[in-house]
């Protein structure tokens, strides 16, 4: 895929974001025009080179159908996108087999006091039978 040069503006204004100075953008295009797969390099990109940014990339699943699937999707993709960069291990973050019980005994190993925090309430709320998804909302 040629895209250095959407690749290099990308990651201009993830610098620029990394001070304070972006502005936001929005990517769009035809299905099967390559934007995801330029969001993957460019992901890929930023966790290797960016000390003080901690990128994310999401897609979501159609497959999941109610809010509780998509929040644990969610949740559970950032957390270990977030804790494989503060890790430096790009195959953590691509661990989709991890559930968020697994990802939080990771998170205590490594004395990640927020994200302990985050998902503990989440469990939390989850073996209450409260939506777990709205415990972030208020």
């Amino acid at each position: 895929m040629g895209r250095a040069q959407e690749l290099q503006s990308l990651s201009r204004i993830a610098s620029e974001a990394a001070i304070g100075t972006a502005a936001s953008i929005f990517l769009s295009g035809q299905t099967g025009a390559g934007k995801t797969e330029l969001l993957r390099r460019l992901f890929a990109d930023l966790f290797h080179k960016h000390e003080d940014a901690a990128p994310f990339f999401y897609t979501v699943n159609p497959a999941l159908i109610s809010a509780r699937d998509l929040s644990n999707d969610y949740l559970s993709s950032f957390m270990r996108q977030r804790l494989a960069f503060q890790q430096k291990d790009l195959s953590l973050a691509l661990a989709d087999e991890l559930s968020v019980e697994d990802l939080m005994r990771l998170a205590e190993k490594l004395d990640s006091n927020w994200a302990v925090d985050i998902l503990g309430r989440y469990l939390q709320a989850r073996r209450a039978g409260t939506d777990p998804e709205k415990l972030f909302l208020s």
